[in-house]
């Protein structure tokens, strides 16, 4: 198993998990966790090819974020499209990594966890196929 891990492969394992009825509960928060590190993972994948030095902990996270912002505003006079995508992208991932750590930590899930998973997947995809579909510069 020396091939390079599809992190869309993670989107998959979600979607199972959000159909199955036995633990309920579990299966959704793990979901949750599966979507988010899908996006994560490719988006971190597209971000090295911009530029971005993932420093392999958890700081990670935010440190790409912060790089989508920095990348859509340098992107801005050139292509207000792609940067305005970023930047949305940039901010749902934070909510998708909320949402994950709400998962993961959290005893009481806040809200409907449901229709949490279920937009947190619907988020993902939508991502996903972004970084499949753009050619950012």
């Amino acid at each position: 198993m020396n091939q390079q891990f599809n992190w869309e492969d993670f989107l998959g394992v979600a979607n199972i998990l959000y159909r199955s009825e036995k633990f309920r509960e579990a299966c959704l928060r793990s979901a949750i966790s599966r979507a988010y590190y899908s996006v994560f993972g490719i988006t971190k994948e597209h971000a090295i090819k911009m530029g971005f030095s993932p420093k392999k902990t958890g700081v990670d996270h935010k440190e790409l974020r912060e790089f989508l912002i920095k990348k859509a505003e340098a992107l801005r006079s050139s292509d207000k499209t792609i940067s305005d995508k970023l930047v949305r992208i940039a901010n749902n991932i934070k909510t998708l990594h909320n949402l994950r750590k709400n998962a993961d930590y959290d005893i009481l899930f806040p809200n409907d966890i449901v229709i949490k998973t279920k937009n947190a997947i619907k988020e993902a995809e939508i991502i996903i196929r972004f970084f499949q579909n753009a050619v950012i510069p």
